[in-house]
């Protein structure tokens, strides 16, 4: 069966260190709370409403030792009634990262995001500034190309960018892909905020070496 495919905006909030995830028509679907702070809470989770003291959907931890991550569909406050799952790199040195999902009449399936340059939103051409999180999502055995993910551009002061869902496998599942696209967003601009202090570190260095 088609769908039609289904778009929904990522708005900046809270000096863009949150996001506002929601519908066309400004229906707040979730909020998006980045950690700041605070051993042991997650880096990334959705909260089913308006701020970060909605009731929590979903969540990601980023890994200490390694590039993964682990993903918990439900309230992680209450361990026992998630869904984990884990959201690796496909393998070293790559950027594609996936996981695993039970779609409820269709078993398990595994799914990949990829960076993209030419999947656009809504036949669209992707930004060109900031397409380093451009992401696309498919199938891992079809390869169907089940979700997008393009960036507004790094200019962009109000909206991050925009998420196209190209099926309807449930609520769950559309929860799962907000979460780990939204988890690539973060790990992305968490190496551009390390580039830019490792930057700003080694010009200080480089202009106080002339003193004396």
């Amino acid at each position: 069966m088609a769908y039609q495919p289904r778009i929904f905006v990522v708005a900046n909030a809270d000096y863009r260190q949150n996001h506002n995830i929601m519908t066309l028509d400004n229906l707040q679907v979730y909020f998006v709370k980045n950690k700041t702070f605070g051993p042991g809470k997650p880096d990334v989770i959705l909260h089913a409403g308006f701020d970060k003291h909605a009731p929590v959907a979903a969540s990601c931890k980023f890994k200490h030792f390694s590039s993964g991550c682990t993903l918990g569909l439900g309230d992680y406050n209450n361990p026992n009634a998630c869904v984990w799952e884990d959201f690796e790199k496909v393998s070293l040195g790559s950027s594609e990262y996936s996981f695993s999902f039970t779609i409820p009449g269709q078993g398990r399936k595994t799914f990949s995001w990829k960076h993209t340059r030419h999947v656009g939103i809504d036949g669209e051409k992707p930004h060109r500034w900031g397409s380093g999180q451009n992401y696309k999502m498919v199938d891992s055995i079809t390869n169907e190309l089940l979700a997008v993910y393009n960036t507004s551009g790094r200019f962009s002061l109000k909206d991050s960018g925009r998420f196209q869902l190209n099926v309807n496998y449930g609520r769950d599942f559309d929860t799962m892909v907000f979460l780990t696209g939204m988890t690539l967003v973060e790990k992305a601009r968490r190496r551009a905020s390390s580039s830019a202090a490792a930057g700003g570190a080694s010009a200080g260095a480089a202009g106080g070496g002339g003193g004396g």
